[in-house]
């Protein structure tokens, strides 16, 4: 059956398996459709896109807001310095605002438990964002040192973080960052295996900055997902980032693209999603296929 509207089509992408893993720093999926190394594929950036501009139109619930500190303060944590923050289980949407002032030593870490018919504590998880040596070729590192056959066995993995000088607008969807890690050890793994691991805890670990009133968790985030996406084919599309050679996966890429700034003009207002389409629409201005060949690089 063909879906009466064409982007119905692109929904949970960020469990697909050539899904690698969700950017920590701005939550765009990294795919591993046509290389072994995590990279931005334009085309499944779009379709993440789609799917949450349609459950933001479609899904009506109620929104659940709540913070994890009733202090308004900036936190400043040196090196050495550890601050804890208490997670609601029942919210899989983090927010936080943090700058990083240094990647020696700097982190924060998820802590998990696993509920397995009701009971917790059968299996402790931890996730651990920090900078790790050519951490960007794998994106999320399993440091488990088992097979993964033991069932008893804590679990330690670990999310790449770049290296940034201000303040980064952290939005963590829990259980999608629990199923990427777990698909390191079992490519089988599903959604429901990730929400057998209930979220404890947030650790940060200094030299870093942290924004208090920024912690905070939601019920779901679908206006906030689309907006990474909105801003990088803005901003790619400004700076002349073209970067899908000439081809048909160009071409799906393009018009995804010009379908979502409609939609992200139509939606704000903004402008900028509207001439950023118009200016990307230039390309079919060229003149013969010789001149199409010369532009090597478009969305």
């Amino acid at each position: 059956m063909v879906a009466a509207n064409p982007i119905e089509q692109f929904s949970n992408v960020a469990i697909r398996p050539r899904i690698k893993c969700l950017k920590p720093e701005n939550g765009l999926p990294m795919s591993v459709q046509w290389s072994p190394i995590p990279y931005f594929y334009p085309v499944q950036i779009l379709q993440f896109g789609f799917d949450y501009f349609m459950r933001n139109r479609t899904e009506q619930r109620e929104l659940i807001e709540r913070r994890l500190s009733n202090k308004d303060d900036l936190l400043t944590l040196k090196s050495g310095e550890k601050a804890n923050f208490q997670i609601f289980s029942d919210l899989p949407i983090l927010l936080f605002s943090a700058k990083i002032e240094s990647m020696d030593g700097s982190s924060f870490v998820l802590f998990f438990e696993e509920r397995i018919g009701g009971n917790l504590k059968r299996r402790k998880l931890n996730l651990e964002f920090r900078q790790w040596p050519n951490g960007s070729e794998k994106c999320v590192w399993n440091l488990n040192n088992f097979d993964g056959e033991n069932e008893e066995e804590n679990l330690h993995f670990a999310y790449f973080l770049e290296q940034n000088a201000d303040f980064v607008e952290y939005l963590l969807d829990l259980p999608i960052f629990v199923l990427k890690a777990l698909n390191l050890l079992n490519s089988k793994s599903t959604l429901s295996d990730a929400l057998n691991f209930i979220p404890i805890s947030i650790q940060f670990s200094g030299p870093l900055q942290l924004q208090l009133t920024s912690i905070r968790q939601k019920n779901f985030a679908h206006k906030e997902m689309p907006i990474p996406v909105e801003r990088i084919f803005n901003k790619d599309e400004e700076e002349n980032k073209l970067f899908l050679p000439a081809g048909w996966y160009s071409a799906m890429a393009q018009g995804h693209a010009l379908s979502f700034l409609a939609r992200a003009f139509n939606a704000t207002g903004d402008e900028r999603f509207l001439l950023a389409g118009e200016r990307a629409c230039d390309l079919f201005e060229l003149k013969g296929n010789l001149e199409l060949n010369k532009s090597k690089n478009f969305f």
